[in-house]
């Protein structure tokens, strides 16, 4: 086997087992009065712990990746994470599980963005929107382990049993870091620099017009993947007032539709710069159409053929939209320009939570919907504008 897929099998595990760690709160917290009497607030506490670990460090964690070596910083994340969640699980108070949840999300930040990395280095261009999107369908594997495995283990009345299990995950991802992952990538096009950690970096990325298209591309059309996928069963039970068994088999095929597409999606995209747009564009404006015509459908069957398209429009260009950095920015940048995209849009997707929210507290339920998924479609709308504007800007031959 070549040694690439070896690379993609450790970045696949790395990205698995971080995300599954930087969610490992949320199942919980129907049982956290139960489990550990810990009040709602107190709940909300640790969620807000680990969201505001991953901000403060995600662009800190960039400038590490374009500094060190995949074998020097990768095995260090992963463990440090282990240790949290082992902590976790041994002490189980608030503060405990606060600060091991804080310093998750600090630790974890490298990970996306040196995958990113990996996949550039060692992977030619015309594989990459494929192994992107492979890649990203770890992110909702882990959404389903998690998901499963804490309710069990609160079955098992062995609620450290979760913890534990992701920690064990967390450690053999660290070892096989440490004994299979070369110090640099031979084979591949992108050398290591070794030069000074500076926020000139940054400075340098915020003056390129090209990489601010680029920025609200990406985090225009994550925040509305992501928004999407935070509220569509909130509206299938409320909104549409349909059982909430229906809406979980719903939810279902929307995700794994989009689990589906993105990696075939970047078998037509082939890493041309051109048709990555193009999908990027078509995407955009297609779940655009269907997020706004949602709130105005009742009808169960129209709902469920709905979802489905869906659930691809707005995956499947995930690949393609990750790998855009590759268009805009010299490769030495890469994880920085990563981490700042990422960063733009945890910032806009709590922004566009607090607003949801607002809506949904005080405007009445007739009109609520449709200005969720006005709010919730912003982020594509903006996205596709950069597209247009990136386009005019560069002639490019597909």
């Amino acid at each position: 086997m070549p040694y690439r897929w070896v690379v993609f099998g450790l970045a696949y595990l790395a990205y698995f087992s971080q995300f599954s760690n930087y969610l490992s709160w949320n199942p919980f917290i129907p049982f956290a009065g139960e489990i550990f009497g810990f009040s709602i607030q107190q709940s909300a506490n640790i969620v807000a712990a680990v969201a505001l670990g991953r901000i403060i460090c995600q662009i800190p964690g960039g400038l590490l990746v374009d500094r060190f070596t995949p074998k020097q910083i990768l095995p260090l994340s992963l463990a440090v994470s282990a240790l949290c969640i082992f902590f976790a699980g041994w002490n189980g108070s608030f503060y405990s599980i606060l600060l091991s949840q804080f310093l998750i999300g600090c630790s974890v930040v490298v990970v996306w963005p040196m995958s990113i990395r990996l996949m550039v280095d060692w992977f030619p261009e015309t594989e990459r929107d494929f192994v992107a999107g492979l890649l990203n369908t770890g992110n909702t594997l882990s959404v389903a382990f998690v998901s499963a495995l804490i309710p069990y283990a609160y079955q098992l009345q062995n609620w450290r049993l979760a913890f534990y299990v992701l920690g064990i995950i967390a450690c053999i991802t660290t070892v096989a870091a440490l004994g299979v992952m070369k110090p640099s990538a031979s084979q591949g096009s992108v050398v290591q620099p070794k030069r000074p950690i500076s926020i000139a970096t940054i400075v340098r990325l915020l003056k390129d017009k090209k990489f601010l298209c680029g920025l609200a591309i990406y985090a225009g059309a994550v925040s509305t993947t992501w928004g999407a996928n935070a509220w569509l069963v909130t509206y299938l039970v409320q909104g549409a007032a349909l059982p909430s068994a229906t809406a979980s088999f719903m939810m279902a095929a929307f995700g794994l539709c989009g689990t589906i597409s993105m990696p075939v999606i970047g078998l037509v995209t082939k890493g041309k710069t051109q048709r990555r747009r193009m999908v990027i564009l078509s995407n955009l404006l297609m779940l655009i159409i269907l997020l706004l015509s949602l709130p105005w459908i009742q009808n169960e069957l129209m709902l469920w053929c709905l979802m489905v398209v869906l659930g691809v429009a707005a995956f499947s260009f995930m690949g393609p939209v990750n790998m855009l950095v590759t268009d805009i920015v010299e490769p030495t940048l890469f994880g920085s320009a990563m981490a700042v995209m990422i960063f733009t849009w945890q910032i806009t997707s709590m922004v566009q939570s607090l607003l949801i929210g607002f809506i949904l507290n005080n405007i009445q339920a007739a009109f609520s919907y449709q200005l969720v998924f006005g709010v919730i479609v912003l982020g594509a709308v903006i996205a596709a504008g950069a597209v247009h504007v990136m386009n005019r800007k560069d002639i490019i031959e597909i």
